[in-house]
């Protein structure tokens, strides 16, 4: 996954690929325990495994939209929840890097942060990415940004941001990536 952090010199941003599913620094093996790829806004700052790199270690996960499933009968639906002024949105996320004891090459994981489901989200799921703003992005990655006031950047996504549509079945297949996954289908 492409993720939006700072670059060592602080002020410049830059991308980075990194694995998805957060592995602690502390961590003894990243094999072991669990990996989550969602923190809870309301927990982040608190939790364990989140609260040292939320305090430091913020990042954007760039996207062009979501996806969440309706289950009907046993069938799974899918539905993309996009922008609906079109482009991208900003995730709000934290990572860290493992490092093997005994050397090797370091781990850089992230996890998305997640908040209370809008208006528009609800009636699929009661939680939603949480999205930031442009004009957030600079506060957010900031590691000089008190815990308190990045916290205060996550809430749900005002109701008008996005559109959402029911897609094509094929989403549900992880073995294909193409934009069929994305096409519209008859509700």
């Amino acid at each position: 996954m492409t993720v939006v952090g700072l670059k060592p010199d602080g002020t410049a941003r830059g991308l980075v690929s990194m694995a998805w599913g957060f592995v602690p620094r502390w961590a003894t093996d990243p094999r072991s325990g669990p990996r989550p790829v969602n923190a809870k806004a309301e927990t982040v700052r608190t939790s364990p495994p989140f609260r040292d790199s939320f305090k430091d270690r913020r990042c954007l996960l760039p996207a062009s939209g979501f996806f969440e499933w309706e289950k009907i009968g046993e069938e799974k639906v899918p539905y993309l929840f996009r922008p609906l002024a079109g482009g991208p949105l900003a995730f709000a996320g934290v990572w860290d890097v493992w490092k093997p004891k005994g050397g090797g090459d370091p781990l850089f994981t992230c996890a998305l942060i997640t908040v209370p489901a809008n208006v528009t989200v609800r009636p699929l799921h009661d939680r939603m990415p949480a999205i930031l703003g442009r004009e957030q992005f600079a506060e957010w990655l900031n590691p000089k940004t008190p815990p308190a006031a990045a916290h205060a950047l996550l809430g749900p996504a005002a109701d008008d941001l996005l559109e959402v549509m029911r897609v094509n079945r094929a989403v549900n297949n992880s073995r294909i990536d193409s934009p069929e996954c994305v096409q519209p289908v008859a509700a």
